[in-house]
C-alpha cells in the first residue's frame, strides 16, 4: 500500500511539473512573438522617419523596398495564424525558454529557466531584433547549456532562446520556405521527421506550398536520415 501510494504521489508531481513546463514554454513562445511584433512596429516608425528625410529619388526606392518587406512581414503573419490548424501534438514543439544568465561575447554556457525540454546537444538561436544568434551547444547540466560555441555578440537581457535546426539543408526548403516554417513553429528536424501524409498537407497549406510538394520531396525521410547523422 505505501508504495502504491509513494508511485501515485510520484506520478502526481511528475503530471503537475509536466504542466508547468508545457505553461513556462508557452509563455516563452507568447513572450518571443510580442517581441517580434514590437520590433516590426519599430522597424517601421523607423523606416517611415528615414524616407521623410531622403530626396525624391531615394524616397522613391526606399518606399518600394519597404513596401516589399512589409508584404512580406504580413504573409509571414498570415502563415503564423495558421499554426493552430497544425498537429502539434504528433510532430511536437521546438524547446523554447528564456535565458536567466548573462552572456557575453564568447560565453560558452547559457543557463535558461527551464532546460529540460532541450536535448543534450544541439543547435538553437537567440532572437535579437538587429540580428539572431545562431549557436550550438555540447551538453547539457540542469538547466544549463554547455559547450556553447557562436556567441558573437551581447544578447539583450531576459532574450529567448529556440532550438533550431538548419532546414535548408532539405532538398526543396530554401530560405523564405524556411522562414514560413519558422513562422507557423516548425524549426527542427525532428518535428518534420514526425511528419505524416494529413499533416505534410496541413503544412503545404500553411505555407502556401504547392499540393503534394512536402511529399514529393520526402523531407520527413530527409530529416529523419539528418537526425541519424546528429545522432551518430
Amino acid at each position: 500500500k505505501a508504495a502504491a501510494e509513494e508511485e501515485a504521489v510520484a506520478k502526481a508531481a511528475a503530471e503537475e511539473e509536466a504542466v508547468a513546463r508545457i505553461a513556462r514554454e508557452e509563455a516563452a513562445r507568447a513572450s518571443l512573438k510580442a517581441a517580434r511584433e514590437e520590433a516590426a512596429r519599430i522597424a517601421r516608425e523607423e523606416a517611415a522617419k528615414a524616407i521623410e528625410e531622403m530626396d525624391a529619388e531615394e524616397k522613391a526606392a526606399a518606399e518600394k523596398a519597404a513596401a516589399a518587406k512589409e508584404k512580406k512581414r504580413l504573409l509571414l503573419e498570415r502563415v503564423a495564424e495558421k499554426a493552430s490548424k497544425i498537429d502539434f501534438e504528433t510532430i511536437g514543439n521546438a524547446a523554447t525558454s528564456d535565458i536567466v544568465s548573462e552572456i557575453t561575447t564568447g560565453s560558452t554556457s547559457i543557463t535558461l529557466s527551464d532546460a529540460s525540454s532541450f536535448p543534450e546537444s544541439g543547435n538553437a538561436y537567440i532572437y535579437d531584433p538587429s540580428g539572431n544568434i545562431i549557436l550550438k551547444w555540447e551538453g547539457k547540466e540542469n538547466d544549463t547549456l554547455i559547450g556553447v560555441s557562436g556567441i558573437t555578440k551581447n544578447p539583450p537581457y531576459g532574450a529567448i532562446i529556440i532550438e533550431r535546426d538548419d532546414l535548408q539543408d532539405i532538398k526543396g526548403v530554401g530560405p523564405f520556405i524556411e522562414e514560413k516554417l519558422n513562422a507557423l513553429g516548425i524549426y527542427t528536424f525532428r518535428q518534420i521527421s514526425n511528419m505524416d501524409l494529413e499533416i505534410e498537407e496541413q503544412v503545404n497549406l500553411a505555407i502556401e506550398f504547392f499540393p503534394g510538394r512536402i511529399r514529393r520531396d520526402e523531407w520527413a525521410k530527409q530529416a529523419y536520415e539528418f537526425i541519424n547523422i546528429d545522432e551518430s
